[in-house]
Parts: structure tokens; sequence; C-alpha cells
């Protein structure tokens, strides 16, 4: 079926509306107050339609006008398109609505005033008013009841404070402690009720999943998000256009002396010398470096052995304690890797352990492998067996080591409706083959293929990240249709002709790029080509 050349405009503003819904009570949570600026309405409007043009072509127009009339403005009249919009939001508590305040530049107020919605403001009493201040209008909007500070607050508001956004649009979202406190308690709420659903399961029901360890892992992830809200000092989210890309950055601001902060610390590092081991060829490339902050390593642990329970090992296991000093022994590390499904899943990586010798962390890994994990090889185990080969090939004179992990598709693990399929299809035959092979300290891993192109050296084709710098911890590509396409074809649920759609997409160039950088704070950078938009608006309308 043809793409349609125009999706409902209802259907996408529904859509975005109902995002924001499902957001907002965690973000007013967050916040007081939230402030979403605007470059200008020109810039914003152009950044919109190139948007949601690339999903729908010819829908931003309406999407704008509904826009514009669910704010309450009927017409453009007297607005300055050229300057900084803002609307700024405050919540004085969760049980109570917010108050918005809208930030129009204005050529001309009387013209603005009299284009709004005559239904929107009562007139200019106290809680809906609109009033000139400068060459600004301010539409003030009480959902709920301020307090006198926040009425204060907002009537002090002057032109002058307000900055041009950095990109199209700028969302700041700034805490305040009463806030974080509440939004901890809904998260305990939530957190209640996820262990009372978990108790209220049995094993053979969770297809032979213990429903207790599953409910402590929750709590472990339950844990980080109460973590990252008592710990958020501030949120920042802004959006730009770069030719055919849209460009993301975020930057969140831990509290002073949080558990947060500590997990945003890192030492400086050269995580952007790897760059040429990431092939841009492979649909996703991931360098990244990990120090074993000592005040992450705790909850990293403890999720590895949950994870590790619930493959059927007990709590007290050997294994478990041998994994978590498997772990130890990684780090610090640094690791640059690529990751192909044109066959079944396949990677290649190398793996640096800076101030150690890498052929003892070897040594320990292949411990590991001859002990450790026979643990799970079993009728009722993950594994059938897993066997190491040292010593299997050579390449250019580097001795080469195989592992080759039988998956038991007849586990416990693997019998939801269509998982032994999918298994087989990512990796054929229920194999799972990896060589090893330790070039001076640079200890490569991959499948067959990506191992032999490791020790020829760097890619042909190497990625060259955007703005890795010292504090970088992380940076790659992703491009999510290759991996959708490969996981789906394997999936005997999905019908042939949903695949068949899922096939005919073009990939090329939708691959989303990004960095992260940590330094007391967290910085995320993102580049989301606009083509990756167009793709999924064709598999919308087939």
């Amino acid at each position: 079926m043809p793409p349609n050349s125009k999706l409902p405009v209802n259907y996408i503003f529904k859509l975005l509306s109902i995002v924001a819904v499902l957001m907002a009570p965690a973000v007013w949570a967050q916040t007081a107050p939230i402030t979403l600026t605007l470059q200008s309405y020109q810039a914003f409007t152009d950044g919109f339609t190139r948007v949601v043009d690339a999903v729908s072509p010819g829908s931003a127009g309406e999407a704008l006008d509904e826009m514009r009339e669910g704010l309450g403005i009927q017409d453009l009249k007297g607005v300055d398109k050229s300057r900084p919009w803002q609307v700024a939001v405050w919540l004085d508590s969760m049980s109570v609505p917010p108050c918005v305040s809208i930030r129009v530049p204005v050529s001309d107020f009387a013209a603005f005033r009299d284009g709004l919605n005559p239904g929107f403001l009562k007139g200019e009493d106290d809680a809906n008013r609109i009033q000139q201040v400068g060459n600004y209008a301010t539409v003030w909007i009480e959902f709920g009841s301020p307090t006198e500070s926040t009425k204060a607050g907002e009537k002090a508001w002057k032109p002058e404070s307000l900055q041009a956004a950095a990109g199209v649009a700028q969302l700041a979202i700034r805490p305040s402690s009463a806030l974080r406190e509440e939004m901890v308690g809904a998260v305990g709420m939530g957190r209640m009720a996820i262990g009372a659903a978990m108790n209220g399961q049995n094993q053979e029901a969770m297809g032979g999943i213990d429903p207790k360890v599953m409910g402590e892992l929750m709590s472990v992830y339950f844990d980080v998000i109460e973590t990252g809200i008592k710990g958020l000092e501030s949120l920042e989210v802004k959006l730009g256009l770069k030719d055919e890309t849209l460009i993301v950055d975020e930057t969140i601001v831990p509290v002073a002396g949080s558990t947060l902060a500590g997990w945003f610390t890192a030492k400086d590092g050269n995580l952007g010398a790897l760059s040429p081991y990431l092939n841009r060829k492979s649909p996703m490339g991931v360098a990244m470096r990990f120090e074993g902050n000592e005040n992450l390593m705790p909850t990293l642990k403890k999720f590895i052995g949950l994870s590790l329970q619930l493959q059927g090992l007990p709590a007290d296991s050997d294994a478990i304690r041998e994994t978590e000093q498997l772990i130890e022994s990684f780090v610090p590390m640094q690791f640059a890797g690529n990751i192909d499904v044109n066959q079944g899943i396949q990677f290649g990586g190398i793996y640096q352990f800076p101030g150690k010798d890498s052929a003892k962390v070897y040594a320990s890994m292949k411990d590991f492998l001859q002990k450790s994990m026979q643990s799970q090889v079993g009728t009722d185990k993950p594994y059938s067996s897993v066997t190491l080969d040292e010593g299997q090939r050579k390449v250019s004179g580097v001795s080469v080591d195989r592992t080759t992990m039988v998956v038991n598709l007849d586990s416990p693990i693997y019998q939801m409706p269509g998982q032994k399929e999918m298994m087989e299809g990512l990796w054929p035959g229920g194999k799972m083959i990896f060589d090893y092979a330790l070039k001076g300290q640079d200890l490569l891993m991959g499948t067959p293929e990506h191992l032999d192109a490791l020790l020829a050296g760097p890619a042909a084709s190497a990625y060259q990240p955007d703005g890795a710098n010292p504090k970088t911890v992380a940076y790659g590509y992703f491009n999510v249709f290759s991996f959708i396409n490969a996981v789906m074809a394997a999936n005997p649920m999905l019908s042939d002709e949903d695949k068949a759609k899922l096939s005919e997409v073009d990939s090329t160039g939708t691959a989303v790029d990004f960095r992260v950088d940590l330094g007391n704070r967290l910085v995320y950078h993102a580049g989301i080509p606009l083509k990756l938009f167009r793709a999924m608006g064709q598999l919308a309308a087939d």
C-alpha cells in the first residue's frame, strides 16, 4: 500500500496531547517552575513544520492551527514573530493543579488582546488575566490556588530577564525539595503495587520466572528512580535543527552531595581514541568507558545478582559471587564495538583495561568460563553446554580462543510463545560462538568474522564522534530499523505481511548518533535524522 500523503492532523495532535498528559505529573512534580522558551515564533514553526511534515507530509499547518487555538489565540495580530516566547508553569504541590504564564512578544498589545478567544479569559481579574509588561503580553491562568509568593513572582517578571533559547526550543525543569519528596512518595506507592502484583503470581504463570526475585529486581529499578528524583537539581533539554538532523541536548545537574552526584563523578579520559574501531557500515556501534564508580557498583552488583537468580541460580550461589569478582577485575575498562544483524547477531569489540595487565584480566575471564559458567549448564538451565577451545586457530600470528555456548531452548526461561524461534533466528542453530584474542594490551572479542576484521586493524570506514572530549564516557550510533527488522523477521508471531512492510522501509541514513559526558553532571547529545521520521511516517501510513 503506498503511503498516504497526509495523516489525520487530529491523530498527531491527540497523540502529542496523550504523551504530554502522561509526562506532566512526573515533570510538574519535579519543578517549580517549568519554563519552555522558544527562540521565536518563526523559528519554532519552521522547525515544527520540518519535523511533523517529515512524519506526515502536509500536516504541520493544521497541527499548528490546532495548537494555537488550544492556547486561545485566534490569530497572530499584534504578535512579534521574531522575538522569544516563554511558557512558565508553577506547581506548589502535586495535589494542586498548576498555574501557567504565557509570555508573548507583541508589537501591538491591544491587537493581540483582541485576537484572544473571548471565552479563554474571564477578564483582568487576579485568577485569569492578560496584561502588558513592556513589549510583552503576559497571559496568567490559575488552574489551582497559587501561594502569594508565586503570584508575586509572576507579577514581578520583566522581559529583560528572558534569555533567548539555545536552539529552537529549550525546556528547563528546576525541582523544589518539597516536590521531590512528594514524587518519591508517589514512586513508593508504585513500588508497593508492583510488589503486591508479584506476590500474587506463581512461577508457572510467569514462564518459569520466580515472581519473588522479579519483585526484588523491580525494587532495584525503583531504587534507581528514587535516587534520580532525590538528586535532581535541574534538567534542561534543548532542541535544534542542523541541516537534516534534529539535535537534542540534555543536561542533568545533581543536588550537591546527593547519591546521584556520586553516580555522576568520573575522571577525564580519552575515549575518542577508540573511534577508529567503530565501523559506520554496521547498524550499531558503541564506545564506552567505566571506572567502577564506588557509589554505583553496589547497585550494579545487586542488579546482576538478581538477574542471575532469575536464570535459576540460588541467592548464595558461588557463581553469583564469582560473577561479581569478574566484574571487579574488569574495571576500569573501556571498549568500542560493532553489532551486525544480517545473519543473526554478530559483533566485535576491542577492550582495554587502563592500569591493569590485560593478560591477567583475560586469565580470570577464561577461568570464569571454564568453572562458574558451568553452573548455567543443565536440563533446566539456559545452556546445554559451554566450552572453551584455547588456541583454536591463529590469525596473522595471533592465537585465537573460541567459546561455544549452546542455548538450551527447552529451559523454562525460553517457553514464552515465539521465544524459541526468535532465539534460533538471532543465533543460528542456537549456538553462540565467540572468539577471543590478546593483542598486546588489547583484548579483542567477537563472532569469528568480526574478530578477524579487528585483528586486521581499524575499520576502513571509521566512525567520527561528534564533540568527543575528555569527559565523554560513551558515544556511538544506532539504526533502530535494522534491529527491528532482524528481531521481527525472527518472530513467528508477526504476519508475513507485516514483516514485508518492515523490510520495505529504507533504513539507510536513519541511524541516531549519541554522546554522553560525565563530570559532576550528565550531558546527553543526540542527532536524529529527519529521514528517520519519514521512515516512521511511511510505516504508520501503510
